[in-house]
């Protein structure tokens, strides 16, 4: 009982990665060494303004036909970008609501693609300290948990649970197995592929060109998806979801999505990216990242 209550509290499930830092690598396309430690304060929240309606006219249904589209070459770039990340380190900001809540988080993640392994990070002062790693086949075949600011038992406890928890999966809108720059790349492209075979439940997508938003230094690609009513399970009457391309990385590094009122319901805004990185067991062993922390 002990055990779902802190699950429960928690908020296990409302996680998108974190990594833990070694040494300093290039970033694609800063042309900069990533400092160490990595400075947050530079990072304050970013308020995203609702959309404004689109008239159902001017929405762009992309077809079978359409091969030569910006949608499609945004979608191949983006597959091409994500079959290179095998290992990687990247930060994460994110704002999920759930629960009416949407604290804004600074999240680090390690990802390495074979076996599937993550390992979460929280920085920021939200949940600070928090950790969570997961390693397909591994230890139990559970998500740890190393408890941080504002859970349940106090920070620095060490707790598992069976990935498919009906408690935790409620409190997210993905599992853990679906975090960070691919599972973006593989859902836009999922998207696409369902609009091009009409779909009924599809919704609709349209190119927005290059448009300016704060968290570049230059104009990206954007695309706009509506999201029909029943699609998702957050998002009951549909939304509006939109993705933006960092050209130097191929995959959407900014995901924003909005409820039928213009309510911010999603913000994942992927920098600071590492590629290639070396990553072995240790980097992803519960028992090894938290030696003596004590399990309640």
């Amino acid at each position: 009982m002990r055990l779902v209550r802190c699950v429960w509290l928690v908020s296990l499930g409302a996680i998108i990665g974190c990594f833990s830092w070694r040494s300093p690598q290039k970033v694609r396309g800063s042309g900069e060494p990533l400092p160490l430690p990595l400075t947050l304060t530079d990072a304050p929240p970013i308020i995203v303004p609702p959309p404004p309606p689109i008239p159902a006219a001017k929405i762009r249904l992309s077809g079978p036909d359409d091969s030569d589209s910006p949608l499609h070459r945004l979608t191949l770039n983006a597959i091409n970008a994500e079959r290179r990340l095998d290992n990687y380190m990247v930060r994460i900001r994110r704002r999920e609501l759930v629960d009416g809540r949407n604290p804004d988080e600074i999240i680090l993640m390690k990802f390495r693609r074979t076996p599937q392994s993550v390992h979460l990070k929280w920085l920021g002062p939200e949940s600070h300290g928090r950790e969570i790693v997961y390693v397909s086949g591994q230890h139990d075949n559970k998500i740890h948990l190393r408890t941080g600011k504002g859970d349940l038992f106090g920070s620095g406890r060490h707790l598992s649970f069976d990935l498919e928890s009906p408690l935790v999966r409620s409190k997210s809108h993905y599992p853990v197995t679906e975090v960070g720059l691919g599972a973006a790349a593989q859902r836009f492209a999922s998207l696409l592929a369902a609009v091009d075979r009409r779909q009924a439940n599809a919704g609709a997508i349209r190119y927005l060109g290059l448009v300016h938003r704060p968290e570049f230094r230059k104009q990206v690609e954007g695309v706009e998806q509506i999201i029909p009513p029943g699609l998702e399970p957050f998002l009951p009457r549909g939304g509006l979801r939109r993705y933006f391309f960092d050209e130097d990385i191929g995959v959407p590094t900014l995901v924003l999505t909005f409820d039928p009122n213009g309510q911010e319901v999603e913000y994942y805004h992927f920098d600071r990216l590492q590629v290639s990185v070396k990553l072995d067991d240790e980097d992803f062993d519960p028992e090894r990242l938290w030696t003596n922390t004590p399990r309640p």
